[in-house]
């Protein structure tokens, strides 16, 4: 318990130390006290549009998408390795201290994101991922502890196999047999990578709040992300909660904390 306290009281300092240096970067900005090389402190690369799932509340990828759905040409736009480099270069120039790579698709499907991941972190950067875990494996896993990422994050947005392939319609209950077993592999090599599990909540998971909660427990998890459906009209609208469903969710919340 001691150690605990410890831990959570240097954990608050770093916190304070933190903000007291973003309040002097927001107060020099708004003051155009600040040196022109002093560039954003956080970036988010979307390195690639294309995806192998088809979330079923995905903003481009949902196969209940119709007329709202993203041009062709959308899917295929791709950043170069050569244009991330460039990108990485200047951004520790002007003093970037934290990438995420995502995307409007999946990251870890672009030719290069192990050579982009290393390219990173050899730079000092605070390195985020956004993916949804599928084409992961053992090698892939080593190198990514290997190189020191510091925060992945898994949307997984189920808790059994039976839910996670409804909710992702171009995939079977083994690719969830298979993305866990990745996780708790992760789970035994992981020393410091925080890891979140993210849970986009519709009308085909909101039953599943509790079992989220105790898979992220088994996998090691640091944290559980939540979030709503963000609904596109007309599209995957029919994805909302009615109102009985969100009375469930309310009490399984109300259960948990």
């Amino acid at each position: 318990m001691i150690s605990y306290l410890k831990t959570q009281l240097k954990l608050f300092k770093r916190n304070i130390i933190k903000k007291n240096n973003e309040d002097v970067r927001i107060e020099n900005i708004k003051n155009r006290n600040f040196n022109p090389s002093f560039g954003p402190k956080y970036v988010v690369i979307d390195i690639t549009n294309k995806c192998n799932l088809n979330c079923i509340a995905c903003w481009t990828y949902s196969p209940l998408l119709n007329k709202k759905k993203p041009p062709q040409k959308w899917f295929k736009q791709q950043l170069s390795f050569e244009t991330i480099k460039k990108l990485v270069k200047d951004l520790k120039e002007l003093k970037t201290e934290e990438i995420r790579l995502t995307g409007g698709g999946e990251p870890f499907i672009h030719p290069q994101i192990m050579n982009i991941v290393k390219l990173i972190k050899s730079k000092g950067i605070i390195l985020d991922v956004t993916t949804n875990f599928s084409l992961m494996n053992k090698k892939k896993l080593d190198a990514l502890i290997k190189y020191k990422v510091d925060n992945l994050t898994i949307s997984l947005w189920a808790a059994t196999a039976e839910t996670y392939a409804k909710t992702h319609p171009n995939q079977t209950e083994k690719t969830f047999d298979r993305i866990k077993e990745n996780l708790l592999y992760l789970s035994k090599i992981n020393k410091k990578t925080k890891i979140v599990i993210a849970n986009v909540i519709s009308n085909l998971n909101y039953h599943e709040l509790e079992k989220m909660l105790e898979f992220a427990k088994e996998v090691k998890a640091s944290e559980v992300y939540l979030t709503m459906i963000d609904p596109i009209e007309d599209e995957t609208a029919s994805l909302l909660l009615n109102k009985e469903q969100q009375n469930e969710l309310k009490k399984s919340f109300e259960k948990i904390f």
